[in-house]
């Protein structure tokens, strides 16, 4: 368990039924057994109460649940079961994925290569990979996750010339995904309840732009709440864990309070910039053993 002097951050990203090979979601009924858990174990929180509060009111450890993306599966699975426990938490939206209504590039791309036919994914090419990167060789699922892998660790004006031509070979990537994601007024609603959060305006891998570069998209991100959600958020979570150390210290400027990063591992309650821990099983007994191992 999560001392006192430390907060647990479990990082989620879908409660859904479905299944995907990039993504691994919690059921509804598992998500549900993790709650009763948890708020049997631990006081869970919300960010804004950590930071109002310098210690744990009682001595059950901290945790607080952050959502990352905006999928749709939130407002429909995830709230109702949050509502029924009683439970906030921190939502980080992608602005472009919900005017798009696409989930993030590398999700959507892996969900239009997974149902290819078998005679197209075999003549897809990935411009600049090479023979390496190949379906055959590797099978569908691992090939999806290799050709994200590639792309995701490129500055944003590469991955879209990538992408480009890819969508000359796959059309469907530059089409919108229905029901994927949250609309503007689901996002509002969600708002009204829980933490809202910002990751980049398109799920870009910072570590791979410029300061100038983070600065802009910052400033596009509060822009777009501001203006489409009508509030300020001041959580920002850094997509696909990659950040620069003085990316960090920008986004204290433009006034977040929290900025999350990956890490697996708890983070001392005082520390504004925090590490989250990845929540994904099977089962309840994974679920409570990953949690422990990382607390």
């Amino acid at each position: 368990m999560a001392r006192r002097s430390r907060l647990l951050i479990l990082n989620l990203h879908s409660v859904t039924p479905r299944r995907s090979s990039l993504e691994q979601p919690l059921t509804p009924e598992l998500f549900d057994e993790l709650l009763t858990w948890m708020n049997a174990n631990f006081r869970i929180v919300t960010l804004a109460q950590v930071a109002a509060s310098r210690r744990p009111a009682d001595d059950r450890p901290c945790a607080v649940l952050s959502f990352d993306d905006g999928y749709r599966d939130f407002v429909e699975y995830a709230m109702p079961i949050l509502a029924r426990h009683g439970v906030r938490v921190n939502q980080n939206i992608v602005p472009e994925c919900i005017e798009a209504q696409r989930p993030p590039w590398n999700v959507h791309l892996v969900q239009v290569l997974e149902q290819l036919p078998t005679e197209r994914l075999e003549k897809f090419e990935l411009p600049g990979a090479g023979p390496r990167l190949s379906a055959g060789r590797l099978g569908p699922a691992r090939f999806g996750l290799e050709v994200s892998r590639y792309l995701k660790n490129r500055p944003r004006y590469e991955r879209r010339e990538l992408l480009s031509a890819i969508s000359e070979q796959l059309p469907e990537l530059m089409m919108p995904s229905p029901g994927a994601m949250m609309s503007v007024e689901e996002v509002r609603l969600v708002a009204r309840d829980h933490e809202l959060g910002l990751q980049s305006f398109s799920h870009d891998s910072m570590e791979f732009e410029s300061d100038d570069f983070f600065r802009s998209d910052t400033k596009a991100c509060l822009e777009w709440a501001t203006a489409c959600v009508g509030c300020t958020p001041r959580i920002y979570a850094f997509a696909n864990g990659s950040y620069r150390q003085s990316q960090i210290e920008i986004a204290s400027t433009y006034g977040f309070e929290h900025v999350l990063l990956v890490g697996e591992r708890s983070t001392p309650w005082e520390r504004h910039v925090r590490t989250r821990v990845t929540v994904f099983g099977t089962d309840a007994c994974e679920l409570r053993a990953r949690l422990a191992r990382a607390a």
